[in-house]
């Protein structure tokens, strides 16, 4: 996390979690409010896009039986104003005779033709494609037949994006192509095993520098790591990036991350869009696990796609932040926060979570935790709504808790700034607390 300093004395025997107002470190983007499918005309979906500031929609146009492409979800998330990511792979759908998938490197030519062909009637189409991903977890064990899996090699899923990078940008040299989006970070060589025979991304990254490849971003899946891991990744990714100078600057995306067991947490939810926050990542969508073709929102919803759940009123706050991100900084790893301060609105409004246990069925015990909010404003009360998601993955719930505090007197922080603090004496692991704070009148 991005640091300050903390308030001598302020900090309990739990924990204390500060946001400083006064040390912006880049304005608000929405960076993490990306989502992978999970969009059903029948429901409503632009509305709740829309009210949680999307901004990006990761997917694939599905096959419909007389060879058309369906783009209802596609244009549902285009007409709010989220970019799009198209995913070039789940469009492949050229089969053998035993009904799978035939692979690209049995016919380097039909393969390119094919990339041309999709690339010309989709821009043709007038549909909006701000990012080309060539493959989503190249190399995954379920693409091919067994046979073909067994024979496939990083070499040739390279060359695959090589070809594909290349037929797209001979239809549209203006194409923003991203990649690898492979599905296991790791920067070295894999050993052999039964899952995946994807690049790693030290290989993959070598090779695009090598050919000359203008990546628009570099792409990956962190799923399964714990918040300290991902922050890791982060800056080693960062680091290899930079030391490619011909792969020019691409931005860095995030096109998956949680586990099925911790993404239905509220405090890891703000774990992660602390983690991407602080990274600089400029797009990381929610994975959709099992529920890809439901119309969830990628667990925001229920499975119907009717009711919201504790991680939909996480992203409304994380959609009310605006102006510019803060610092923050934390005596405790399992404790995350983020926070926006908007002069024009002389607001601050504060995500802050625990994360302890990865999942919900065994967590830890509750505890103590100090907030401390340094604002900009020489006034002598805030005013803090405070409203709490409490740790229920999966269940329909109305809305945040209200809980206390609310008008609180300020003290000088020595640095000519106002500092408020505030106790949440039983702060339950997997919850979230949402902060609002304005100057009193």
């Amino acid at each position: 996390m991005a640091t300050t300093t903390t308030p001598s004395g302020a900090c309990p025997a739990g924990a204390c979690v500060t946001l400083d107002a006064t040390h912006p470190i880049g304005p608000v983007t929405h960076a993490g409010s990306g989502i992978n499918q999970g969009v059903e005309p029948s429901i409503n979906d632009a509305a709740d896009l829309r009210a949680l500031a999307t901004t990006m929609y990761r997917s694939a146009p599905p096959l419909r039986p007389d060879g058309s492409y369906n783009w209802t979800n596609w244009d549902i998330a285009s007409s709010t104003g989220a970019q799009t990511t198209l995913v070039l792979s789940d469009m492949w759908t050229l089969t053998d005779s035993n009904g799978y998938r035939v692979t690209p490197w049995s016919n380097w030519s039909e393969y390119a033709s094919w990339v041309r062909s999709t690339t010309a009637n989709i821009l043709a189409s007038g549909r909006t494609v701000d990012y080309w991903d060539v493959y989503n977890e190249p190399g995954w064990h379920n693409y091919y037949s067994p046979a073909d899996f067994a024979a496939e090699t990083p070499d040739d899923l390279l060359q695959q994006f090589l070809v594909a990078y290349q037929a797209i940008k001979s239809v549209d040299p203006t194409a923003a192509i991203i990649g690898p989006s492979i599905g296991l970070w790791a920067l070295h060589p894999l050993p052999p095993n039964t899952l995946t025979h994807e690049p790693d991304l030290t290989t993959f990254l070598d090779f695009a520098a090598a050919h000359g490849l203008q990546l628009a971003a570099v792409t990956w899946h962190d799923n399964g790591q714990t918040l300290a891991d991902l922050n890791a990744d982060f800056i080693t990714t960062w680091a290899l990036v930079r030391s490619l100078p011909g792969l020019g600057q691409p931005k860095m995306f995030l096109d998956e991350y949680g586990t099925p067991g911790n993404q239905p947490i509220p405090g890891w939810d703000v774990g992660y869009l602390a983690a991407i926050t602080d990274a600089g990542i400029s797009s990381a969508s929610r994975s959709c696990w099992e529920t890809c073709d439901a119309p969830d929102l990628d667990g925001l919803l229920t499975d119907n796609g009717q009711s919201t759940t504790s991680e939909y009123y996480i992203g409304l706050t994380y959609a009310q932040m605006s102006g510019q991100m803060v610092a923050t900084s934390s005596s405790n790893n399992t404790m995350q926060a983020l926070g926006s301060i908007d002069s024009s609105k002389r607001q601050m409004v504060a995500l802050v979570g625990r994360a302890v246990a990865p999942s919900a069925s065994n967590p830890a015990p509750p505890t103590s935790v100090r907030v401390n909010l340094v604002v900009p404003w020489n006034s002598p009360r805030v005013n803090v709504a405070l409203s709490y998601e409490p740790s229920q993955p999966g269940a329909a719930v109305s809305g945040p808790i209200r809980t206390s505090p609310s008008n609180l007197t300020t003290q000088p922080d020595g640095a000519g700034n106002e500092l408020v603090s505030f106790s949440i004496p039983n702060f339950a692991d997997g919850a979230a607390y949402n902060v609002v704070a304005t100057p009193s009148q």
